[in-house]
């Protein structure tokens, strides 16, 4: 059973990270919007 909670452990952390670089990335282009209008 632990080796089965291993995996969606992992992909957890992978879902995680994704969703700050997507955060990171429409805050950037947020910024950017500002800065042109």
């Amino acid at each position: 059973m632990e080796e089965e909670a291993r995996p969606s452990k992992k992909a957890r952390g992978a879902a995680g990270s994704g969703l700050t670089a997507f955060a990171l990335r429409l805050a950037k282009h947020l910024t950017e919007d500002a800065d042109g209008g």
